[in-house]
């Protein structure tokens, strides 16, 4: 065995372990989730949220979803050897979507704001300039009269 093949080994070694380890974390997320989404309904106040707990919950429910695409994320890159940047970049929209739901705007500084938004614009151009990009690439391979997926 060489060193590249013992390198490869480990790093495969170290995917299995990480997606193992991220997976019980997603799982123990969804797990919180739903208890906080019962003891929310049918405990505290039966079936009235207030908007604390609301956006609580929402931002929750977005931290497992951050979880769950990451963990996807990951098991692309082992299965392809590739990481794909549209994703990356969603999940990134999604966790600046979360910061902002769970803002406090009374007590937040503009240029925070500003910054925030700026991220926002950013992650937008970014993500609309790789899927016109992604578009255009597959128009170049395919024939003119083929339909090309969006």
């Amino acid at each position: 065995m060489d060193a590249t093949t013992i390198l490869k080994k480990f790093e495969t070694i170290v995917y299995y372990i990480l997606i193992t380890l991220f997976a019980i974390i997603v799982a123990c997320s969804l797990g919180e989730l739903i208890y906080i989404v019962y003891e929310a309904l049918f405990v505290n106040s039966p079936l009235l949220l207030e908007n604390s707990e609301l956006l609580g919950i929402f931002g929750y429910f977005l931290l497992v979803l951050i979880g769950v695409e990451l963990l996807a994320t990951v098991v692309a890159y082992i299965n392809e050897k590739v990481i794909h940047v549209e994703v990356v970049i969603m999940i990134a929209i999604i966790a600046i979507a979360r910061s902002v739901i769970l803002l406090d705007t009374v007590n937040t500084d503009p240029m925070d704001m500003f910054g925030i938004a700026a991220i926002i614009i950013a992650l937008c151009a970014g993500y609309f300039l790789l899927r016109k990009g992604g578009l255009r690439q597959q128009r170049e391979y395919n024939p003119p009269n083929a339909r090309v997926p969006e």
